[in-house]
């Protein structure tokens, strides 16, 4: 079953410090999960369990790690942001 994608603060109190470490896990449309997408009864199992109806796109994960690395997110500490169209709701 996959997991949300999470990111993990540096645990540093310093709002100028930026998330260093992404954890991506499944339903991101990337190389490394190019042979689930490609598997036809894998992908279809994958967007109909997903409320929005397909996987993301790299570029739909990088607006939270901007999010993350600007001053916007100083008091997001010890957070974790599932980014996955909905697919923990099911």
């Amino acid at each position: 079953m996959a997991r949300p994608i999470r990111f993990i603060s540096t645990g540093t109190t310093n709002p100028s410090s930026c998330a260093r470490s992404v954890a991506q896990r499944r339903l991101v449309n990337t190389a490394m999960t190019k042979a689930w997408f490609d598997d036809p009864n894998m992908s279809a199992y994958f967007i109909a369990n997903t409320p929005i109806g397909r996987v993301s796109q790299p570029a739909e994960i990088a607006g939270t790690v901007l999010f993350l690395c600007s001053d916007l997110a100083s008091f997001a500490v010890g957070q974790t942001f599932v980014i996955d169209g909905g697919y923990t709701t099911h």
